[in-house]
């Protein structure tokens, strides 16, 4: 599957999340959130595999970006597998997809993907309210 394709599906498909941190990106953090960063990982199983998804909103002070990193536990070391962020000055999403991967894997990665962005948004949600 492309890189374009991917990022396409997990933008539809979480639309909600991602409008939520569209709007705080690049905002003022609030002075007590200051140096800290929220963060949500989940390690998966596909197949062998063994996948790390990590949703970050990281505090640039002073404004807030968001990232989401796809990794896979080679046994040695996680390797990158999707880079996903937002541009705070385009404010577009720009992504990077290190290596090719097939339809079939990348369906599997969105379904779990899925279910983890879901959970991360309604943690985010209780968080800010």
């Amino acid at each position: 599957m492309k890189k374009k394709e991917f990022t396409r599906k997990i933008l539809e498909y979480n639309r909600e999340l991602f409008d939520l941190l569209e709007s705080i990106s690049g905002k003022v953090a609030p002075e007590e959130f200051l140096g800290k960063t929220i963060a949500f990982r989940e390690e998966v199983k596909i197949r062998d595999d063994t996948y790390e998804f990590d949703l970050v909103v990281k505090d640039y002070r002073p404004i807030y970006k968001p990232e989401l990193s796809i990794y896979r536990d080679n046994g040695v070391c996680y390797e990158w597998v999707y880079f996903l962020e937002f541009d705070i000055f385009d404010r577009k999403w720009k992504s990077v997809l290190f290596n090719d991967i097939t339809d079939h894997l990348a369906s599997e990665l969105i379904r779990e993907l899925m279910k983890f962005l879901d959970d991360c948004y309604k943690m985010l949600v209780f968080k800010m309210l």
